[in-house]
């Protein structure tokens, strides 16, 4: 009996050892699949690093409510670290709304067209393009900026002032929302900063304000030690701290994922079988490429249309309207899926609250449009939300028209399969950047900070 025991523990070692010999040979083939794609480990990406002055200016006026027309909301109202660089929201709730996060409530203010992006990553060099459109992207060739304003492009930008201190994707950003009524203006000609036509101007009137406080006076010359005539501060500089924070409190590249692709983590049999749908069965790699697992191009997706839409009511044309081609209708930037669990609601107007339904949709396009348009409300949104989606049989029809050829022809998949692609996803989280920061409890303008 002893012998028989013994002889059955050594076979089942022996099976172990054989499926832990051919996990750990499925990890080797997989990692390299994806380095044969361009995906390495995202840490070992340039990414460019600032003074720990510049960040905590940066902090301090990403959630200082003083950069909004109406002093009524910051950056941080959209962006938060508590909502993993989101809102949570759909739609973000713009000026003239009160509160954060889904608790967060319109009031007088405004539905803004697109989903808050998420800002984990952009601090790396790869990160491209910047906004649902692309609007705002970095010119390689002449290393100059591409912006909706022509002050700031080329190599000789009108407003050179602005421009010159900029050192990153995040601080162009960082001057537009401000200059958005819906996002952090206000209505034109209700606040000092409304009153100007020109974006040069309102970034004055802000960097004025900014002056005006000693404790940021004290904090800009400790930022940018070469300069310490506060008259020689320029609004780019204010922005540039902004982008500087946002690149250090949002780096997440240190998931599973990422130790995978250097050899040291092994994923289980379940996150393998996804990872191997992701490269060959769904074809997602074909546009989730690089480490930072976007192509940075624009597709057509037929995605259900939620909200006021951008120029149009109840309908984003998307890239076209930068582009003015109808064929780039309906496209929208390919998003970065590192952090993709954490950063939902999804798509560009944020319909899809389930990670699996985003899986599904992409499989089945045209068949998950016709039924989220012909139930009263399957994402279960608020009204304010629920009531802006576009039902209309016609824009529907073209927008499955439009589909790009990528997804015409998907293949079917099990709930199985779904569920072990969706594990897969998870392994790219890193929720490291809950401990990098903490929200300030003060800000120097003395406006009270928002919080969860």
């Amino acid at each position: 009996m002893r012998v028989f025991v013994l002889a059955a523990m050594a076979s089942m070692l022996a099976q172990a050892g054989f499926a832990q010999d051919h996990l750990s040979k499925q990890n080797a083939r997989l990692r390299m699949k994806f380095l044969s794609h361009g995906v390495r480990p995202l840490f070992t990406l340039e990414h460019k690093s600032f003074s720990k002055e510049k960040t905590q200016l940066g902090k301090l006026l990403y959630f200082d409510k003083i950069l909004s027309g109406n002093k009524n909301i910051s950056c941080s109202t959209c962006h938060h670290n508590h909502f993993s660089s989101g809102d949570e929201l759909p739609l973000s709730l713009g000026e003239g709304s009160v509160g954060l996060g889904r608790s967060r409530e319109l009031l007088d203010g405004h539905l803004v067209p697109r989903n808050a992006p998420p800002v984990f990553n952009r601090g790396f060099e790869a990160y491209r393009t910047l906004m649902w459109d692309g609007r705002i992207r970095r010119d390689t060739i002449n290393k100059t900026w591409i912006t909706p304003d022509d002050g700031l492009n080329g190599v000789s930008p009108t407003f050179s002032k602005v421009v010159e201190p900029l050192e990153s994707l995040l601080a162009v950003q960082a001057l537009f929302p401000i200059s958005s009524e819906h996002e952090m203006l206000g209505a034109f000609q209700i606040n000092e900063v409304s009153m100007e036509k020109e974006r040069d101007y309102m970034w004055m009137k802000l960097r004025d304000r900014i002056l005006s406080i000693d404790r940021y006076v004290v904090l800009l010359k400790a930022a940018y030690p070469h300069i310490q005539n506060k008259d020689e501060f320029t609004f780019g500089h204010i922005a540039n701290a902004i982008g500087a924070f946002e690149a250090e409190a949002f780096r997440a590249d240190r998931s599973p994922f990422d130790y995978f692709l250097a050899g040291q983590k092994k994923l289980n049999k379940r996150e393998l079988k996804g990872a191997q749908l992701f490269l060959n069965k769904g074809r997602c790699i074909e546009c989730h490429s690089g480490t930072l697992l976007s192509d940075f191009d624009f597709h057509a997706l037929a995605v259900p249309q939620m909200g006021p839409g951008k120029d149009e009511a109840i309908n984003d044309r998307g890239l076209e309207l930068i582009s003015g081609q109808v064929t780039d209708r309906y496209k929208f930037k390919t998003p970065s899926l590192r952090n993709v669990e954490l950063t939902g609601p999804w798509m560009h107007d944020g319909y899809f609250t389930n990670l699996k339904e985003v899986i599904k949709h992409h499989l089945k396009p045209q068949q998950s449009l016709e039924k989220h348009i012909s139930a009263p409300n399957h994402q279960k949104h608020k009204k304010i939300f629920i009531e802006s989606l576009d039902r209309d049989e016609h824009r529907n029809h073209e927008r499955v028209s439009l589909l790009s050829p990528i997804l015409s022809q998907m293949p079917t998949f099990s709930n199985d399969e779904v569920h072990d692609l969706y594990l897969f996803l998870k392994t790219l989280t890193d929720r490291s950047f809950k401990d990098r920061f903490k929200a300030p409890t003060s800000v120097p303008s003395g406006i009270q900070v928002d919080k969860k």
